[in-house]
């Protein structure tokens, strides 16, 4: 029987900017790199804090990466 992995840590959606061009609206946090490597290893769970301007989709979307 294996253990769950519980990640715990903040998701946002965050702006990056580069020399090759800008993106807004890109999923990140410190929890989410972790989160997407530890589903090799199920069961997993993330836990994190969200504020108000969090979509209400972004669970749905998070779950399909």
């Amino acid at each position: 029987m294996s253990e769950a992995i519980a990640v715990i840590g903040s998701v946002a959606f965050d702006t990056l900017e580069t020399p090759h061009g800008r993106a807004d609206g890109e999923p990140g946090g410190s929890a989410l790199p972790f989160a997407v490597a530890a589903r090799f290893f199920p069961p997993g769970h993330l836990l994190a804090p969200v504020g108000p301007g969090f979509p209400a989709e972004a669970p749905t979307h998070l779950e399909s990466l």
